[in-house]
């Protein structure tokens, strides 16, 4: 029989392959060239989101703090968008977030005096609100191609920055104004600044996260009172916005300056605000209201305690007690014990943060290969040592349309070890992951992080790796 020979078989398998070639060249293409557009596109969005969730936490203060002058405390939620940027099916990876609380950050304080020229001939102390710290919240965006942008909660004022400088986007509750045809009054001032307190805290994420705020019964510092004179101080970080704040104010009030009003800067960070009316009298009307905040994040705990000496106002001087007259001294009665307060835990209690290195990025086999040093911290809240502790990293899963290698470049000194009462240790380890050029079915790999000793619960983390960060 002869035989014929044929090469059509090997034609076919040969432009299947180049079709496929051609199709995953031109998808890579793609993602190369269009996706970072809309990527950032997307992250832009994302931000635009993320400050109207801000601006409307602000909003939601201000109706608790002015529903809450008779006495009675508000509390309310709101959602804050803490990552974007997803795009269905080409890229669903998102840009991640972190919100920060920080009670203790930044200064505060409201001095009015008056003067009373007929009883004391001179000037007197009033009331003061402050010097206390107005604390802050701040959201922190990690862009993968947006610029990466903060913005700030703190005062009342929502500030936004980024690299190279911040804008105010949203002033604080205070205002001053003069007032016409009133011989008394020469000018309203209304400060009504909320502070943040409580423990600090700080949640990062890629999703929507809940925002929990609670306003505590007031402490009215002056409410509807004429004084002669009112000084606002204000440090923070951002002094330079509240200076240009306070000098637009001023300049647009009506009162003249140097006269009825000053800004001055005291030092970098410090700015001041002294505004009267003619200096002989009580002209100037003040309302203050001091508003205590406590901001909880997807139900994170706080424990406030209100200060014990609220602001001082001004009292009728007491009146003479007449003599009482001789009666049967009633029984003693007992006073309660103090009740007493509870002592800590007597066990060691661990507890975790998270967080990422990226050492170097570069080209890898058909993706690209990230260098990472991912960070592990244990610290022991109890009150007695926490023993033999250890920690493990669990690296994340590989598959085809994702992480496809990860290999261990450094690990760390894991030998048991004690950590006393307060003390934390920290654990790195250092990995070499890969992601494949067509990362779109699980574009990011998951680090998980345990540790436990011999007399320890078992304290656990994670921090993730996204593809194209």
């Amino acid at each position: 029989m002869r035989m014929i020979r044929s090469d059509s078989a090997v034609s076919n398998i040969v432009g299947a392959v180049l079709v496929l070639c051609l199709i995953i060249t031109i998808a890579a293409a793609a993602k190369m060239v269009y996706v970072p557009d809309m990527k950032k596109e997307a992250e832009s969005m994302h931000m635009q989101n993320a400050i109207e969730d801000l601006q409307n936490l602000k909003m939601q203060v201000s109706t608790m703090q002015a529903s809450s002058v008779n006495g009675n405390g508000f509390s309310s939620s709101a959602p804050l968008e803490m990552g974007g940027g997803s795009l269905p099916v080409i890229d669903p990876s998102s840009s991640s977030g972190t919100v920060t609380v920080d009670p203790a950050y930044g200064n505060f304080s409201i001095v009015a005096y008056t003067q009373d020229l007929v009883h004391t001939n001179g000037t007197m102390l009033l009331t003061t609100c402050g010097p206390a710290p107005m604390g802050r919240l701040v959201y922190t965006a990690n862009n993968h191609y947006y610029v990466d942008q903060q913005v700030g909660y703190e005062g009342g004022m929502l500030v936004l920055s980024q690299y190279g400088g911040q804008a105010m986007i949203s002033s604080p509750p205070i205002s001053v104004i003069r007032v016409t045809g009133d011989p008394n009054t020469t000018a309203i001032v209304a400060a009504n600044p909320p502070r943040i307190v409580g423990s600090p805290q700080s949640l990062s994420s890629t999703g929507t996260s809940t925002i929990r705020t609670t306003i505590l019964p007031v402490n009215n510092v002056i409410n509807a009172s004429k004084v002669t004179n009112v000084t606002i101080t204000v440090k923070s970080n951002n002094s330079q916005l509240w200076y240009s704040y306070f000098d637009q104010m001023m300049n647009t009030s009506g009162l003249t300056k140097d006269t009825n009003y000053k800004v001055t800067r005291l030092d970098p960070e410090t700015v001041s605000l002294w505004v009267q009316g003619s200096g002989m009298k009580k002209d100037v009307f003040l309302s203050s209201i001091d508003s205590l905040v406590i901001t909880q994040i997807d139900g994170s705990q706080q424990v406030i305690i209100p200060p014990a000496n609220p602001s001082p106002t001004p009292t009728a001087a007491p009146t003479p007690t007449p003599s009482p007259s001789p009666t049967a001294s009633p029984s003693p009665s007992p006073s309660p014990s103090p009740s007493p307060s509870p002592s800590p835990s007597p066990n060691p209690t661990l507890t975790s943060s998270t967080s990422k290195t990226i050492i170097s990025r570069g080209g890898g086999v058909l993706g690209t290969q990230y260098l990472v040093d991912v960070k592990f911290q244990v610290t022991n809240t109890g009150s007695t040592p926490a023993t033999s502790v250890t920690a493990t990293c669990t690296p994340p899963t590989t598959g085809l349309f994702g992480v496809t290698d990860v290999d261990l470049v450094n690990d760390p000194n894991n030998n048991p070890s004690n950590i006393a009462p307060g003390s934390s240790v920290t654990y790195v380890w250092r990995y070499r992951v890969d992601f494949w050029i067509l990362s779109i079915i699980d574009p990011h790999g998951t680090f998980t992080f345990s540790a436990t000793g011999t007399n320890t619960n078992t304290a656990s983390s994670s921090v993730t790796l996204n593809y194209g960060e």
